[in-house]
């Protein structure tokens, strides 16, 4: 499978635009870029819900629980964003505009918070580090005075 959002965001509008729509490959091409992008992409999901209000006969429940799913499977602060792409959407500011800033602000989000996580790491492995260096330190100090002492 490819692992390209815009492949699928493409696959997804030819699948729409042709006469004979087959809701249960879109479905598919939509359920296939979750598993791969569904952690990152607010617009995704929001995209995806649109097509089932939409397109589909779904009830409220199928789609709150498709939501539901949204808001768990998101990074953290990527459900701000995601809730902003809801109630936009809900409030008939359906702008392409605010999603591309949205958008935006949320990658320059998950970048700083990987780099911060980065960060802990190696603070964490530096503190470790620290803490084997400082009892070799020790250890050596004893061996030296032990010997010391000795002679």
């Amino acid at each position: 499978m490819p692992t390209s959002l815009p492949f699928y965001t493409d696959y997804v509008k030819i699948e729409q635009s042709s006469s004979n729509t087959d809701n249960k490959r879109v479905k598919t091409a939509f359920e296939h870029a979750i598993t791969y992008f569904g952690k990152t992409s607010a617009d995704l999901w929001l995209t995806y819900l649109n097509y089932l209000k939409q397109r589909q006969s779904l009830d409220f429940m199928t789609i709150s629980r498709i939501h539901s799913r949204a808001l768990h499977t998101l990074e953290t602060m990527i459900v701000l964003i995601f809730q902003i792409f809801t109630w936009t959407n809900q409030n008939g500011l359906q702008s392409s505009s605010v999603n591309t800033a949205a958008d935006d602000y949320a990658s320059k989000l998950l970048h700083t918070i990987r780099l911060l996580e980065s960060i802990e790491k190696r603070i964490a492995t530096l503190e470790l580090f620290t803490c084997i260096s400082f009892s070799c330190l020790t250890i050596s100090n004893k061996t030296f005075k032990t010997i010391t002492t000795t002679y």
